[in-house]
C-alpha cells in the first residue's frame, strides 16, 4: 500500500485554504480531506465537545493509502453518473468535490486544477468549463484518470442551461458526448 503523498499539515493547509476561500459549500472535500487526518490534527475542525473520541474516529479515518482514495472515487463514479445524467446540478456540482478531495489527496494537482470552474469560452465560443453539462466534462477527466468506463454509464444526453430573452434558465437542447468534449467521432 502507498501512503497518500501529502501530510497531516499538508491537509489541514488544505482545508484551511478552501474554507477560507469558500470553495467547498456543501462540505464535500472537507469531508474527504478530514478522513485523512489522524486524531491529533482534527482540533481544527471540530468545536468544543464535537470531537470524536479517539476509537471512534480510529474506525473512521479511511484515506491513509493512495488506494484507499482510489477505490473511494471508482466507487463513487456511478453514483455522480447518475447525479448528472439526472440533470441534478447542485449534486452533479457536490460530486466533482468529493473528488476534487480524493484526487489532492492521491496528488494529482493537475486534475484537481481541471475541476475547477473557469467559465472560459475557447475559441469556438465553447465554455471550456469542468462544470459545464452538469459536470460531465470532469466526470470524464476523473473516469478517464481512473479507467472508469464512462461511456457505460452515460445516457448520452448532454444539455446545458440556456437563458431566454426575459432571463429565465432552462435546460437546453442535448448533444453528443463527442460534441461537448470537441472529440471527433
Amino acid at each position: 500500500m502507498t501512503p497518500i503523498p501529502r501530510s497531516q499539515d499538508e491537509i489541514n493547509q488544505r482545508l484551511q485554504a478552501i474554507t477560507d476561500a469558500g470553495l467547498d459549500p456543501h462540505g464535500a472535500e472537507r469531508s474527504r480531506l478530514l478522513e485523512a487526518l489522524d486524531f491529533d490534527h482534527l482540533d481544527p475542525w471540530f468545536r468544543p465537545g464535537q470531537k470524536p473520541n479517539r476509537a471512534e474516529w480510529g474506525k473512521s479515518q479511511q484515506m491513509s493509502t493512495i488506494e484507499q482514495a482510489r477505490a473511494a472515487a471508482l466507487q463513487y463514479l456511478p453514483f455522480a453518473w447518475e447525479k448528472a445524467n439526472a440533470r441534478r446540478g447542485t449534486s452533479a456540482l457536490r460530486s466533482l468535490a468529493h473528488f476534487a478531495g480524493l484526487l489532492w489527496l492521491m496528488g494529482d494537482d493537475d486534475l484537481v486544477a481541471r475541476l475547477t470552474p473557469t467559465h472560459r469560452p475557447d475559441e469556438a465560443g465553447q465554455s471550456t468549463d469542468a462544470h459545464a453539462y452538469f459536470g460531465k466534462p470532469a466526470l470524464v477527466l476523473v473516469s478517464e484518470s481512473l479507467g472508469f468506463d464512462w461511456a457505460a454509464v452515460d445516457d448520452g444526453q448532454w444539455c446545458d442551461w440556456t437563458q431566454d430573452s426575459e432571463g429565465d434558465f432552462d435546460v437546453g437542447a442535448p448533444v453528443s458526448a463527442a460534441q461537448a468534449l470537441g472529440r471527433n467521432g
